[in-house]
């Protein structure tokens, strides 16, 4: 049932706007007040209510310096430094009954670990520190017997880091000394158990937040002994081995935790070198738009913990701060409401009417923000892979027409402008992907709404030659045919209607 709203400037190719950039009709009716358009460059920051941090049962063995992550919704805390040195305590965390059980030990004791990965149910822990320095061990956990095997040493020694997943192999990033000595990304094939060493930043991230999005790898904050906490963000693309660099963070931070919720980067707390000061705050990127904006910050201030996500919920587990050096803290994190950048439009288009059938969107006619000349173009969008795909094109090109709505599986888009105003009603099939042409509406006219009740569709006209424009009429999908009903009290040009 969506309606396309009426915008005055142009965007740029590749946004989706709720918009046309088309002259208006001499005003008949009293004058709209002026509308301020949208700010469609930083998506809207969560509300209130969701974007927040709870307090979770506190894990058992304080402790630094972990590895955190999940398998089949539970999350493991693994390692790290305690009151005891470098830990072998692993502890599994339900989140639906909020309680922490204690499973099988690391074969060794390991801080500063470089994360975990999750491959085929196997939870993969690469690296860390131990009494001697850092080493090159790769240890991989099966929750479903509580084992843990070792698998093949890494070609560098690694610590102070962290990994990520991508195409069923694990990446790792880390210090041959955490703060000082080489750097290495190397990757492991589970396939082959074989690593591989890769191309490394030009810039430094010991103790960095580590994320995948989309097969990238994303590498932010970190510090070393030559270079102050920094707000660096670098991202890594398997396909051509090489980082690039993205837009810094709101915060320097080293030490953070990072985390991966529908599509957006979390990079929460960690250590400021500049001010000297462990961080509450928390901020998340959006790597369609290249943006960073500042979120719910948590109650305790801390670095060097541990991180992962059970759906739409972060679990933030252990960490140190200038009080404590062993923490059991554990929060949780609920994003809630937020917008997201998605994938663009395969053809620019500005002012395009857009409805739901099933569980794709479909995105029709609009004009060009080149040529202004109306499209054919049709274009379903598919939430679950944020992908585009080109349909079966509209009979003519359409701009402004009045709404688009879905009856019964079929789409319907009636009236609009094609260089003067239309009575066409054009139905679009999905199961078919071809358009029909229905009965004409009994006047031309468009930048209106629609809405479907009891199988039958009503459409609102806004406007026609003459200007704006009070008509309501009735279509019946079942006889084609239309029936005109009484007419609004108001005029609803470029209106919405639900």
């Amino acid at each position: 049932m969506s309606r396309v709203m009426r915008l005055g400037a142009l965007v740029a190719p590749g946004w989706l706007m709720v918009a046309m950039a088309c002259a208006e009709p001499d005003a008949l009716g009293p004058e709209r007040p002026a509308e301020a358009p949208p700010e469609p460059g930083v998506p809207l920051a969560a509300t209130a209510s969701t974007n927040v941090w709870a307090t979770k049962a506190a894990m058992p063995t304080a402790r630094e310096g972990l590895a955190v992550g999940v398998v089949n919704g539970i999350v493991y805390a693994i390692g790290g430094s305690g009151a005891a040195g470098n830990l072998t305590k692993v502890e599994a965390y339900t989140p639906g009954s909020n309680t922490w059980t204690t499973r099988a030990s690391l074969p060794q004791g390991r801080s500063a670990l470089n994360g975990t990965g999750t491959i085929n149910g196997i939870l993969y822990v690469a690296g860390g520190l131990n009494s001697l320095g850092a080493t090159t061990t790769l240890y991989a956990y099966n929750p479903s017997t509580n084992t843990w095997a070792t698998k093949a040493p890494m070609v560098y020694p690694s610590a102070c880091g962290g990994s990520g997943v991508i195409g069923g192999r694990l990446y790792v990033y880390g210090y041959s000394g955490c703060n000082i000595g080489g750097v290495s990304f190397q990757r492991y094939d589970p396939a082959t158990n074989k690593w591989t060493a890769l191309s490394v930043t030009n810039w430094p991230h010991s103790s960095p937040a580590v994320g995948v999005i989309g097969g990238k790898l994303y590498l932010a904050g970190g510090e070393d002994t030559f270079t102050p906490t920094n707000a660096r963000l670098d991202v890594y693309d398997p396909a051509t081995d090489a980082w690039t660099s993205k837009a810094f963070m709101v915060q320097p931070r080293s030490g953070p935790a990072g985390a991966v919720i529908n599509g957006l980067f979390y990079v929460a707390g960690g250590y400021d070198s500049n001010s000297q000061s462990y961080l509450r705050n928390a901020e998340a990127y959006d790597p369609q738009s290249d943006t960073w904006r500042s979120v719910s910050a948590f109650s305790t201030a801390r670095g060097h913990f541990g991180a992962a996500t059970v759906g739409k919920k972060l679990y933030a587990v252990g960490g140190t701060n200038s009080t404590t050096s062993w923490l059991t803290t554990n929060q949780s994190y609920t994003q809630g409401d937020i917008w997201v950048t998605k994938a663009s439009l395969p053809t620019a288009v500005v002012g395009p009417m857009a409805a739901a059938i099933g569980s794709k969107l479909y995105v029709v006619g609009g004009i060009s923000p080149t040529t202004l000349a109306p499209l054919t173009t049709s274009q379903s969008y598919t939430p679950g892979t944020d992908t585009w795909a080109n349909r079966a094109s509209l009979p003519q090109g359409v701009s402004d027409a009045d709404g688009a709505t879905v009856i019964n599986g079929v789409l319907y888009l009636p009236g609009g402008r094609h260089g003067g105003y239309l009575n066409t009603l054009y139905a679009y099939n999905a199961s078919t992907n071809s358009w029909t042409t229905r009965a004409a509406m009994p006047a031309a006219g468009g930048l209106g709404a629609s809405g479907a009740i009891g199988g039958k569709l009503y459409v609102l006209t806004g406007a026609d030659a003459g200007g704006y424009v009070r008509r309501l009429g009735r279509y019946d999908p079942a006889t084609n045919t239309w029936t005109s009903l009484a007419p609004p009290l108001g005029y609803h040009a470029s209106g919405v209607a639900g």
